[in-house]
């Protein structure tokens, strides 16, 4: 070979050696961004999750409990789920809502039954899958409709955490021990998100990277409780501040956690908690919270109002991408 021929060669092989190695991080890059696919008419959104993807309201049960609460879909059609599918401005989008009022993170995978599959819950689901657990349920989805689903929405987590609160509360006085919670935060939050972790890979596995998958996040409905009762016991607006201020990091935590997971899965992750706890002022906060959930009322109930379900709604909206 000539000196002029390879001297030709050695520089067609810089040049694509060059041009692979400024192409290879743009790809590589662009292989772990969430994916983003808009709903399309005649597809599906498929909803997975606890009572909030059901859209559960304490005061709607008591309401209905005498006569079996039989027909979900119009009683309780005010939740995130319904809200957000509204948002869509594409007709003919089929929804799924999987919701099972009471679903842990350990349950979401394990527990069916052969009545509703929802465990948890007394009376009937909007999607009831007997016999199937509620991931088992999604799969089952994914292999009859196909590339059509999306979005695919999933909040889990609230049970186990409630469930640890009430592991941590007097049963005299209804004071709930924030030292007791962040002691058993670690390993909760370490369970909540191996099986978030789980039920992402499941429906990636079955679906591939055709879906759009947002994980939906947690707020603290127990910032004005924890306040309250800090402010009772001290009489120190500083001290139930910080206590609040103590609570609102543990949903941090767990919000931070489940978005890397979600990440992991090029999932989006929607975090309400800015927008039911902002950050600054203790009596906004509870106003916000006071007015989003229940949880202020003469029912307690930890569960969105209406508003609350819409602003939900609107998290993921402004999270969704399209």
């Amino acid at each position: 070979m000539s000196h002029q021929l390879r001297s030709r060669v050695v520089g067609c092989l810089l040049a694509v050696a060059v041009g692979a190695i400024a192409f290879a991080p743009t790809a590589n890059a662009a292989s772990t961004d969430p994916v983003i696919q808009a709903p399309e008419a005649g597809g599906t959104y498929l909803a997975l999750g606890d009572s909030l993807a059901f859209g559960y309201q304490a005061v709607k049960v008591n309401a209905c409990a005498a006569t079996g609460c039989t027909n979900p879909d119009s009683i309780f059609n005010t939740g995130y789920v319904d809200d957000y599918a509204a948002s869509f401005g594409v007709s003919g989008v089929n929804t799924v809502n999987l919701g099972c009022p009471g679903e842990t993170s350990s349950t979401l995978l394990n527990a069916t039954n052969a009545t509703t599959g929802c465990t948890t819950y007394p009376f009937a689901i909007h999607s009831n899958h007997p016999g199937e657990t509620q991931i088992q349920a999604a799969v089952d989805v994914l292999r009859s409709i196909g590339k059509k689903v999306s979005p695919i929405t999933i909040d889990i987590g609230a049970n186990d955490v409630l469930g640890a609160v009430r592991g941590c509360t007097d049963s005299t006085t209804g004071a709930i021990s924030l030292t007791c919670v962040q002691g058993a935060a670690p390993a909760v939050f370490a369970t909540i998100n191996s099986n978030l972790d789980s039920a992402l890979n499941t429906l990636r596995q079955e679906g591939g990277v055709k879906h759009e998958i947002i994980v939906v996040g947690l707020y603290n409905v127990l910032y004005p409780a924890i306040f309250q009762q800090t402010l009772i016991q001290t009489g120190s607006l500083a001290a139930a501040a910080a206590a609040g201020a103590a609570s609102d990091q543990l949903a941090i935590q767990l919000n931070a956690l489940q978005a890397a997971t979600a990440a992991k899965y090029r999932a989006v992750f929607a975090d309400p908690f800015p927008v039911f706890n902002p950050q600054g002022n203790p009596s906004a906060e509870i106003a916000s919270i006071c007015t989003k959930t229940a949880v202020c009322g003469p029912l307690h109930d930890i569960h969105p109002t209406d508003s609350g379900y819409a602003a939900l709604a609107g998290v993921l909206g402004a999270a969704d991408g399209f």
